[in-house]
């Protein structure tokens, strides 16, 4: 397995990783409730995820196993972790604890000693075995009862850890400018083919704060 910086290719495998993950293993907070199942699932598709890769202070990683894309996540150049999802077919495997830290190494290169991240309720062990602790009560996300805020300290070692198979970052200048050109293009064609068909699209979410939680 190896972690790298997600493209515009992944799209469609990530997505289909998120919205799994969400409907299959996460019970414990939507309880197949359709509206907290529709809120939450409305921007995990793949004009949305290229939204994302078009942030420049953002970073969207994704976990590969044998050519296939295991799990998703992302981190603000600020610490902040807004996507952390596994496969249900990767689950106990050591995907999630490797990509979360893929994640947190991220985080100390951009310079921050601390991550912060909203935690399901599926997910709320995960985090705090691996050293986040609640920063306040539930925040409730999508109608849920669960979005524990918690936030976990870093050292220099996250970023030196060499059980971290995290491959190098995209450049932040020069070549990155033009791949981040041809993924907005590809975004702007795609939302363009599709906002007639689904106008919620024009409202919806497209920053991955409000992309869902962490979920382990």
């Amino acid at each position: 397995m190896k972690i790298r910086d997600a493209v515009a290719e992944d799209a469609e495998a990530a997505c289909k990783v998120l919205r799994r993950s969400i409907a299959e293993l996460c019970y414990a907070d939507h309880r197949d409730d359709p509206t907290i199942l529709s809120r939450w699932l409305r921007n995990k598709r793949p004009e949305f995820f290229l939204s994302w890769l078009a942030q420049p202070n953002n970073s969207v990683l994704v976990a590969v196993d044998d050519g296939r894309v295991v799990a998703v996540g992302s981190v603000t150049d600020a610490g902040r972790i807004n996507l952390n999802y596994v496969s249900p077919d990767a689950r106990f495997r050591g995907v999630s604890r490797a990509l979360l830290g893929a994640l947190e190494a991220r985080a100390v290169e951009r310079g921050n000693t601390r991550c912060t991240l909203i935690s399901t309720e599926t997910a709320h062990r995960f985090y705090r075995a691996r050293g986040y602790s609640e920063e306040g009560p539930p925040t409730g996300e999508f109608g849920t009862n669960a979005g524990y805020p918690m936030a976990k300290l870093l050292n220099r070692n996250h970023a030196d850890d060499d059980s971290i198979q995290l491959e190098p970052a995209r450049p932040c200048g020069g070549d990155r400018t033009l791949e981040m050109g041809g993924v907005l293009s590809r975004y702007a064609n795609l939302r363009g083919r599709i906002e007639s068909s689904s106008p919620d699209i024009r409202h919806g979410p497209r920053n991955p704060a409000h992309a869902g939680f962490a979920c382990g």
